[in-house]
């Protein structure tokens, strides 16, 4: 099966990802939420919402990547450039259909990703998890660990690497949840540019959850 990847915003042809929405009407995951398709208009939490009326992931540090197989999409996730300076949000309104594993393919969108903030100026990107699926804080930064891989090593532009075909990226949680876009996350960041890390430390402190 052929696989390719493509940057979309606003201006896609909508029929496209209503179908790829389509694909979640009998998922129980708790991401499928965000794929409704009925009444899009009203629903700010859904992908239809944030790519057509909000138009989130318009911009030259922003996008929403879907991957096809054979002319369907399977996937998708998308990046914008956030309200912390210079850090990309990634991983939004990330989707899988059912019953296919595309976490290779996921590993190529955020590699893709990084490439494209990297151009437009950002320092680094993080994820941001919400009550719900925060338990992956740990697991998503040991999947990025170096010495979790036997045959891990790092090149000699100091990028890591699980093996020779898969990038991994030293990620870091921040300590406490923080507040974006006036919902309680916790977040998980990678820099690229590490002359950022006491800025965007003392920014993370600014924007701690306070009960």
């Amino acid at each position: 099966m052929k696989n390719f990847m493509i940057r979309i915003d606003s201006n896609y042809p909508i029929e496209e990802i209503l179908q790829f929405c389509k694909e979640s009407q009998n998922d129980t995951r708790p991401a499928a939420v965000n794929m409704d398709f009925v009444d899009w208009e009203t629903k700010p939490h859904t992908l239809l919402y944030v790519l057509y009326k909000q138009k989130r992931f318009d911009g030259p540090a922003n996008g929403y990547v879907i991957c096809k197989k054979d002319d369907r999409i399977v996937c998708g996730q998308g990046f914008y450039a956030s309200e912390i300076d210079r850090m990309v949000c990634v991983g939004t309104r990330s989707y899988t259909v059912p019953g296919i594993n595309c976490s290779a393919l996921h590993g190529d969108i955020k590699d893709f990703v990084h490439d494209v903030a990297k151009e437009n100026g950002m320092a680094g990107s993080f994820i941001s998890m919400n009550e719900y699926n925060k338990r992956f804080v740990d697991g998503y930064t040991k999947i990025n660990d170096p010495a979790n891989f036997k045959t891990s090593f790092c090149d000699e532009d100091g990028q890591w690497w699980a093996r020779k075909d898969r990038k991994i990226h030293l990620s870091i949680p921040h300590h406490s949840p923080i507040k974006l876009n006036y919902v309680k996350q916790w977040i998980i960041y990678h820099l690229w540019d590490s002359s950022y890390a006491e800025q965007l430390n003392a920014k993370l402190k600014t924007l701690e959850w306070i009960d």
